[in-house]
């Protein structure tokens, strides 16, 4: 069955925070494993069989009902009722409040505890193979549902699911909610007829919800929140979680060769004499417009807001600039390294093709004859290599990333 799923400090916290607002949006860094805390929140509306104690701004039912949304399909969905079979809801913050003075009022009114391992008080996974009549009955016993967007809309509109009996949704990947998805349409027939009910959303995509203007606002705009709550890296909480158990880093290189050290000087060499021609044009923040950023993929991104408000004025040459950055970038951090120098070579001689007739100015670059020529020179010294070695062979030689740019060849067997 596996371990025990267990919070850390940090992650209580955001827990506490997000059931004390309600309604929230809740932000967090890649790489904290914030699915916990969702995972959370879906094992406590399980075992809560009287939500009178916070959940909502009304008396709600005695079977919460309780719908989550972008959690994905199939395996994704077993994979998540497994999880949340392995939680202790005893270990929520929530119960270690009630566990003191409020352990007589529990009691009374009817909390249930039941085993984490029984199939009740488990999620349940709506499809398209349940009878609508089934479906119905299951959404009037209360509980944890997830279900594709298609059937929710269906059952809203046509009355299967009635909103003033919905407790709640807890909305995952909430940047990936727009204007026009169907979760933003679900969310609308709820708050609609349902004005107490709770909306919970997490993402740990901040990267995406930092472009554009007022991206958050309009997030929260559509998922009916007021409450935003953020969790970066650098928080008190989570650098002292963190600090408890630092990584062990071992840092493993391999070895360039001398073309594939030409190569990369020429790319760089490349790149940088692109953006200095971009600089020079439109007098963009060099603190921005670098060759260091120029690696990372949200260099285009960010060239494109700066020039956004007169993108339409720019003139053709300053477009491909940018369109040739982002393909020597791909050069410079895949192609090199993955590609054999065959392929690379193959590749090369497509862009010098496609790109020629586009009059891309890097083309004519010193730098650029110079990358032709080592290329050339790679290819040329593996194929003498192979014929010299067993000439007679009609076998051919398999070219692998790591056996690329002056490395022996493999051979099938």
């Amino acid at each position: 069955a596996g371990p025990m799923v267990e919070l850390l400090g940090f992650h209580r916290q955001a827990f506490q925070e997000l059931f004390e607002h309600e309604d929230g949006l809740c932000i967090s860094a890649r790489g904290l494993n914030f699915g916990r805390v969702l995972l959370s929140f879906m094992k406590l509306y399980c075992e809560f069989t009287c939500p009178a104690a916070g959940f909502g701004r009304r008396q709600q039912q005695q079977h919460p009902l309780v719908f989550v949304l972008n959690v994905g399909k199939g395996d994704t969905q077993m994979r998540i009722v497994e999880e949340v079979a392995r939680m202790d809801c005893r270990t929520l913050p929530v119960f270690a409040d009630f566990s003191s003075q409020a352990d007589q009022a529990v009691a009374h009114a009817g909390h249930d505890f039941a085993p984490t391992t029984s199939p009740r008080r488990l999620p349940r996974i709506v499809t398209n193979e349940l009878p609508p009549h089934e479906r119905e009955v299951m959404y009037r016993e209360g509980g944890v549902f997830m279900a594709s967007n298609r059937i929710l809309v269906v059952d809203l509109l046509s009355g299967r699911v009635p909103t003033s009996r919905i407790s709640g949704f807890l909305v995952n990947n909430a940047e990936r909610i727009t204007e026009g998805s169907p979760e933003a349409f679900v969310l609308r027939l709820f708050r609609e007829s349902n004005k107490v009910g709770f909306i919970k959303a997490f993402s740990e995509n901040c990267v995406t919800l930092k472009s554009g203007f007022g991206k958050i606002q309009k997030l929260m705009r559509l998922l009916y929140v007021k409450n935003l709550l953020l969790w970066p890296r650098f928080r008190v909480e989570i650098k002292e979680a963190l600090d408890l158990h630092p990584p062990q880093v071992v840092d493993l290189r391999v070895p360039m060769t001398e073309n594939v050290k030409v190569i990369q000087s020429c790319l760089m060499a490349i790149m940088r004499a692109c953006i200095k021609e971009i600089n020079q044009t439109h007098h963009l923040d060099t603190s921005l417009v670098n060759l260091e950023n120029s690696l990372f993929s949200f260099f285009d991104r960010e060239v494109r807001q700066l020039l956004d408000t007169s993108w339409k004025n720019v003139g053709h040459k300053t477009k491909q600039l940018v369109s040739d950055l982002a393909i020597l970038r791909q050069l410079l951090i895949h192609h090199l390294f993955h590609l054999d120098c065959v392929s690379f070579l193959q590749y090369i001689e497509t862009l010098k093709v496609t790109h020629f007739t586009d009059n891309s100015g890097w083309l004519f670059l010193d730098e650029a004859d110079r990358l032709y020529q080592t290329r050339n020179r790679a290819v040329t010294f593996i194929c003498l290599w192979t014929l010299v070695m067993n000439p007679r062979s009609s076998e051919e030689a398999v070219f692998t990333p790591e056996s690329a740019w002056g490395v022996t060849p493999k051979r099938h067997s």
